[in-house]
């Protein structure tokens, strides 16, 4: 075989193999779906108390922190939107009238996962981070004013705070929709994230780029503590 043909060869496997990976790349896990409050219960009201006033922290089942990225693979062969979860969250709010109080959330980044176990690896010693900077946590910068509540009707508000990220602390608007049921408040919130702004390096390996900016996402259920 000539040297040429050799070439082919190599360049044909290589092709072929890129093709395997990508394949596997598009068509391994999946990408969830963005925060969704849940459906409401028959009836739509819910039941429990007649006044959400007291204290709410975030409940484990049905609560996540997470990111949403595009990633470019191989220079254009695939793009994907990578998600990446975490429903280690901590925190809560206080409900007094129309207002929402000392509002705070936590997350341990260090438990993030995604559909890639590679992606999960590299997040963990480059961009996030998170073996050396494993919490995220948004407070609000002050209270919050509330329509009057009525169990089953969602609102939406703006909530200004400060988000700490990659152990750099930097203003935040986070658009939420909330909805109380009697029992539980839900919350749902998608931000965009600059990643330079919080001093992260925008991933880069030889298969894989990613854009310099995402989206946070947080989907939370909060019950009365």
């Amino acid at each position: 075989m000539s040297r040429r043909a050799r070439a082919l060869v190599v360049a044909l496997v290589v092709l072929v193999a890129l093709g395997g990976v990508a394949a596997w790349y598009l068509t391994s896990g999946s990408d969830p779906q963005g925060p969704a409050l849940p459906a409401r219960t028959s009836g739509g009201t819910g039941a429990g108390a007649t006044s959400a006033d007291g204290r709410w922290t975030v409940a484990e089942d049905g609560s996540f922190v997470g990111y949403r990225i595009s990633e470019r693979f191989v220079g254009g062969l695939a793009d994907i939107e990578a998600v990446g979860r975490t429903s280690d969250v901590r925190g809560g709010l206080t409900v007094e009238g129309r207002a929402a109080r000392s509002v705070s959330i936590e997350a341990d980044l260090g438990t993030l996962t995604s559909d890639k176990a590679p992606r999960d690896n590299y997040l963990t010693t480059n961009a996030l981070e998170t073996g050396t900077f494993p919490t995220a946590r948004f407070v609000a910068s002050g209270p919050i004013d509330l329509p009057v509540l009525t169990r089953g009707e969602e609102f939406e508000r703006t909530i200004e705070g400060v988000l700490t990220l990659h152990g750099v602390t930097r203003p935040l608007s986070l658009p939420v929709t909330a909805r109380w049921d009697g029992t539980a408040v839900f919350v749902i919130g998608t931000a965009p994230i600059v990643l330079a702004d919080y001093g992260i390096a925008t991933p880069q390996t030889p298969v894989v780029s990613v854009q310099d900016r995402g989206s946070l996402e947080i989907q939370l259920v909060l019950r009365r503590s």
